[in-house]
């Protein structure tokens, strides 16, 4: 039998093709870890998460605030400053810091490794949902009573319902310009016209969205005026408030 070097070389190159392509597909798989109350957790209900400036992940539970480095848990209650253990919303603001919206209606932020308490007046009500404006203003709507703003200098303006959004509750919120505000309501999507004073000057409902509760308003990154609208049982949408534009992207 004659030796043909083209064919042994072409053997070879198939071979070491196909063993990249099958090491290139296995190096892409995704990998999952579990974690739950045997590794660190106070317990296994978490209702909200988000990842600090320095890497460190925030995890909001029923029992406590918790920071994974990683590593290890370490847990944070009221012993520690907070102003509520139970945990509903965090945000991490543009400063780095952590900003944690509670069951009971009352904010705590931490910075420079301590917590504060902010009490809310008028309200034991959750903190749903927190976002930032565009002059580092802290947003916050709180379930049964409506939607506050917290400026730089820890002064609180509430706009609380009275009668305007008949026995509406509130569940996202995402500050606009000029005083404008989307909200997120059991009742679908609207956008409000606010004072400083604590009033609603106007009331804009978005009849593209449907009359369900908004759970989700992500601006869409790197684009201004235009937003994902997530539901609770209608999937989520596309939105352009700009336009009165809404595509429906999944049912």
């Amino acid at each position: 039998m004659m030796y043909q070097p083209q064919k042994v070389t072409f053997f070879i190159l198939t071979l070491l093709l196909s063993i990249f392509m099958n090491w290139n597909v296995h190096a892409q798989t995704f990998q999952f870890k579990h974690y739950d109350s045997y590794m660190g957790l106070p317990q296994n209900f978490i209702y909200s998460l988000e990842q600090g400036k320095d890497g460190f992940l925030w995890i909001g539970t029923g029992e406590g605030l918790v920071r994974y480095d990683g590593i290890r848990f370490e847990s944070f209650t009221q012993r520690d400053s907070l102003a509520d253990d139970f945990i509903m919303s965090l945000l991490v603001a543009r400063d780095g810091k952590v900003w944690i919206g509670h069951n009971n209606g009352n904010i705590s932020v931490f910075n420079n490794g301590r917590f504060t308490p902010i009490e809310i007046p008028g309200t034991n009500s959750p903190i749903r949902n927190m976002n930032q404006d565009s002059h580092g203003n802290i947003w916050a709507v709180i379930q049964n009573s409506g939607f506050v703003k917290i400026d730089r200098y820890m002064n609180i303006t509430t706009w609380f319902d009275m009668g305007q959004l008949d026995y509406t509750l509130y569940y996202s919120i995402f500050p606009l310009d000029n005083n404008q505000v989307l909200l997120g309501t059991s009742d679908g999507l609207i956008k409000l016209n606010v004072t400083n004073d604590g009033k609603i000057e106007s009331i804009e409902r978005y009849f593209e969205i449907p009359s369900t509760t908004i759970t989700v308003i992500k601006q869409r990154k790197g684009v201004t005026g235009e937003f994902w609208i997530g539901t609770e049982d209608e999937g989520f949408f596309y939105f352009i408030p700009g336009v009165s534009k809404a595509s429906h992207i999944i049912n």
